[in-house]
């Protein structure tokens, strides 16, 4: 029975992973059979299915991890209470409304959309203390570092943008080639490694999204 119960843990959904993973692959470089393209669509449309269920499973989860909090009056409680409640009032209006609704457009400019630069405010607040850390010169690369930095900080000041180009043309050399081979090489190497994973993946090597597993 320990063997069957290995066996439904994680043979059958490595199998499954394996088989739809080389029917993409086949269909990305084999065009115009009909039958596979077909298949490959109905594919895609189950996984925006199981998506949306994922994305269901995760509310019903949210609501029980901050109703417990509610039950139990535990800290800061009441934030979970408005969080349960402005979360089921959108989901409902979206639900029944649709995007709409005007209470939901009146939710989603007035509470989401204010919301999101508050966040990217705190971000940014982040960066800066990130680039003073940056521009402290401890060797060679961190002096270039900082004198790129401070380059194009002041090519972006409207003022010497009008009175010279110089730092403007500086900046634009900047950007154009040595960040860009920066982020070239960044943008190679993530795409190898996600051409590694994958690989692993399909092969069966690489298991964490099964869980951990048992000795």
């Amino acid at each position: 029975m320990g063997g069957i119960s290995v066996l439904r843990k994680r043979e059958i959904p490595m199998a499954i992973i394996f088989i739809i993973s080389m029917i993409f692959v086949v269909q990305y470089y084999v065009k115009g059979v009909e039958p596979l393209d077909t298949l490959t669509n109905t594919l895609g449309n189950w996984a925006i299915i199981f998506s949306a269920l994922a994305m269901g499973i995760g509310l019903i989860n949210l609501i029980i991890i901050h109703g417990r909090k509610v039950m139990d009056r535990k800290g800061e409680w009441y934030f979970d209470a408005w969080l349960i409640l402005i979360m089921l009032v959108t989901f409902g209006l979206g639900a029944i409304g649709g995007t709409e609704d005007p209470y939901y457009s009146f939710i989603f400019n007035n509470v989401y959309q204010a919301l999101s630069p508050t966040l990217f405010s705190f971000a940014y607040l982040y960066m800066c203390t990130i680039a003073v850390q940056a521009f402290r010169v401890m060797n060679w690369d961190a002096g270039l570092l900082m004198l790129a930095g401070v380059l194009t900080m002041i090519a972006n000041i409207p003022m010497v943008q009008v009175q010279t180009g110089l730092f403007v043309e500086l900046k634009n050399w900047i950007f154009a080639v040595p960040a860009r081979g920066v982020f070239t090489a960044f943008r190679i190497s993530l795409a190898l490694g996600f051409v590694l994973i994958g690989i692993r993946v399909i092969l069966g090597v690489e298991r964490g999204y099964l869980g951990v597993e048992e000795a």
